[in-house]
């Protein structure tokens, strides 16, 4: 008996690997003209009066124009036109807050492309959107603390102001305790001020330590409507608490989050770090570059940071200025600091970058 032909291959199969990674949407009507590439793109993706392309084709330094509800990219460098590409799919796949991306979020999809050119959009996003994560990463480094904190029972994000550490914390927080993988969440910070004591706040203890918890506060009211959070409360779901309030205590089946760790002395470090009971997780963050602890007191995350890594089951996340997601002048004042914190000497030394040798 003669064997049936072999089937052809499918030209998706034999495709170059690099073909099959090329961005569907935006290849699929692609055609060529004198003129250059011309990708067709929903209108309102590009914002009131084309916004979002300016902030691409400003941050990227690509060439295009608008006509009608196509863009053209004229012939221009080949990495270039390959950017550009990338950039007008990517705002199809951004995980918006409306129907389509604001410039906040088209200015984070620019320097994400920026800072990793090769990146697979499609890829970075797919994940977020499968798990149904009440946030979506916007740089490289927060993808890997995301995916960190689903992984491992304590994770530490290090870095500056602005790069969502706080924010992606709760936001892993609350789909551990919706998932059923804890029965709840303990939101905890140091007391300590930066310039004004304690005692001189008005009000009840409640009233005092509340300041020290509102950005644990904003962080929640981003993902959940106020009646949810305040039925959390009363349930005992959630709780927040100053850091020494967890002393004597033993958090079985919680998400643990210590926030602005820098804050901490080694004692309330270690003690914090031995809280964890059975089916718990816990994540720390702060920035090492900017304790508010009085002169000479020992740095607990500093410690934590010497004596920790290589421990089984602890990660350490690190992020720098270019993960900043605040105002656009933010990236801009991380860096002017860590310049001069690299740079040293002078009147006024600042203290170099811990993270740099970490």
């Amino acid at each position: 008996m003669t064997p049936p032909p072999a089937k052809a291959a499918s030209p998706k199969a034999s495709a170059p690997k690099s073909q099959a990674k090329a961005p569907p949407k935006a290849r699929a009507r692609e055609s060529k003209t004198p003129e250059g590439a011309v990708l067709p793109v929903r209108k309102d993706l590009l914002g009131p009066q084309s916004r979002n392309l300016k902030i691409l084709s400003g941050v990227l330094g690509f060439q295009a124009s608008q006509r009608g509800g196509d863009i053209i990219l004229p012939s221009q460098d080949g990495e270039l036109m390959e950017l550009g590409r990338k950039a007008i799919y990517g705002l199809s796949v951004i995980p918006a807050r409306g129907s389509a991306p604001d410039s906040w979020e088209t200015e984070c999809l620019a320097h994400l492309l920026k800072n990793d050119p090769d990146i697979d959009i499609e890829d970075f996003y797919a994940s977020s959107r499968a798990s149904g994560f009440p946030a979506a990463p916007r740089t490289v480094a927060q993808k890997k603390f995301l995916e960190a904190m689903r992984t491992h029972s304590l994770v530490f994000g290090l870095g500056p102001a602005g790069t969502g550490k706080t924010f992606l914390a709760v936001c892993a927080a609350v789909e551990a305790l919706t998932g059923g993988d804890v029965a709840r969440i303990v939101l905890t910070r140091p007391a300590v001020e930066a310039g004004e004591r304690l005692g001189f706040l008005p009000g009840d203890l409640a009233d005092k330590v509340d300041p020290y918890l509102r950005p644990l506060y904003e962080a929640l009211a981003e993902l959940l409507p106020f009646k949810k959070i305040a039925a959390l409360k009363s349930t005992g779901e959630l709780e927040m608490a100053p850091l020494a309030f967890m002393r004597g205590r033993t958090l079985s089946r919680a998400f643990v989050i210590l926030d602005e760790a820098q804050n901490a002395t080694r004692e309330q470090m270690k003690m914090f770090l031995t809280r964890l009971g059975p089916m718990s997780r816990a994540v720390v963050t702060g920035d090492p570059g900017q304790s508010d602890l009085p002169g000479g007191s020992p740095d607990g995350l500093a410690e934590a940071m010497e004596i920790l890594p290589g421990t089984e089951g602890v990660s350490f996340c690190k992020f720098t200025g270019r993960d900043s997601v605040r105002h656009r002048l933010v990236r801009d004042i991380i860096e002017a600091y860590r310049t001069k914190a690299d740079q040293g000497g002078g009147k006024g030394r600042v203290s170099p970058n811990p993270l740099r040798e970490f």
